[in-house]
């Protein structure tokens, strides 16, 4: 004769807990997974922002450096492009000019970003900052 398993065929309940573990168990891997996918999203979201972002800066950088004039150290110039809008305000201190960005991106996040560079003599480039 085979042998039962006793606690499985008694009347006390095994099926109603096991089901409520296992269920309790799905939906905390599926809620975990949602949480997860949903925090990709938004990194996703805030490097893709964060490349446009020094896109933008790389972009009004070099079109400051070709429409750089020596005698304004002091102006404000404003950019448009494509992914967004850049505001550059430069001082000058002594040699150096401090170029300070302000970058919205067409998603309105803004970032700040200050630049020094050294102005080369006589000519419209700039020279390494060591």
């Amino acid at each position: 004769m085979r042998k039962r398993l006793d606690f499985v065929h008694n009347e006390k309940g095994f099926i109603l807990p096991s089901v409520l573990l296992l269920t309790t168990f799905v939906l905390l891997n599926f809620s975990t997974n949602m949480l997860a996918y949903q925090h990709d999203l938004k990194i996703t979201y805030n490097l893709i922002e964060q490349i446009n972002a020094q896109t933008l800066f790389q972009m009004s950088y070099i079109t400051y450096k070709k429409d750089y004039v020596p005698q304004n150290k002091d102006e404000n110039l404003t950019y448009q492009f494509p992914n967004g809008i850049v505001n550059i305000r430069s001082k000058g201190y002594g040699e150096f000019i401090q170029l300070r960005f302000n970058i919205e991106t067409n998603q309105s996040k803004v970032l700040f970003v200050s630049e020094m560079v050294k102005p080369a003599p006589n000519s419209n480039q700039f020279q390494e900052i060591e």
